[in-house]
């Protein structure tokens, strides 16, 4: 017995009703992975904007260092207590002038070329960045009085 279209009331079937809803479900699971998926990405960028920053002046200080030696560093960044760290590690290697040609006769004797690798470790060492420049240090001083500085090497010794 079918009822006259006066006789019916309008509004949603229970099915209607439970597919907008589903649908609805779907749409704030998939906002909220998204969203929790930014925040993962912020989270990342902000770490490798701060290790870059870090590495860069790191490298940018060797260049006024005085008496590099060639060997290796390590330690680890740290914005605050709070923050992670950011371990890091350096390597300085000893160049050949002559190995870096076209450029080999720009250098003189009163500098020597070194090889500055520098990696951050990120994500607690499950990422890295890796830094390389090359740095022109001061040679390395041999006698007592230029080591000492200003000191006459024998008032710098002790009996």
């Amino acid at each position: 017995m079918d009822m006259p279209a006066s006789d019916r009331q309008a509004g949603f079937t229970l099915i209607e009703v439970l597919a907008a809803l589903s649908i609805l479900a779907l749409t704030v699971a998939s906002l909220s992975q998204l969203r929790s998926l930014a925040h993962q990405h912020i989270t990342v960028s902000k770490q490798l904007q701060l290790a870059s920053f870090y590495a860069d002046s790191h490298l940018n200080r060797l260049s006024v260092s005085k008496n590099l030696q060639a060997g290796f560093q390590a330690g680890e960044y740290r914005l605050n207590e709070s923050s992670p760290p950011l371990p890091w590690e350096l390597e300085l290697q000893e160049l050949d002038p002559n190995s870096l040609e076209p450029h080999s006769k720009q250098f003189s004797s009163k500098v020597r070329p070194l090889s500055a690798r520098l990696t951050v470790w990120l994500d607690n060492g499950k990422r890295k960045l890796d830094f390389e420049t090359l740095v022109l240090a001061s040679p390395i001083k041999s006698t007592t009085r230029e080591i000492q500085g200003d000191i006459p090497s024998d008032q710098g010794a002790k009996n």
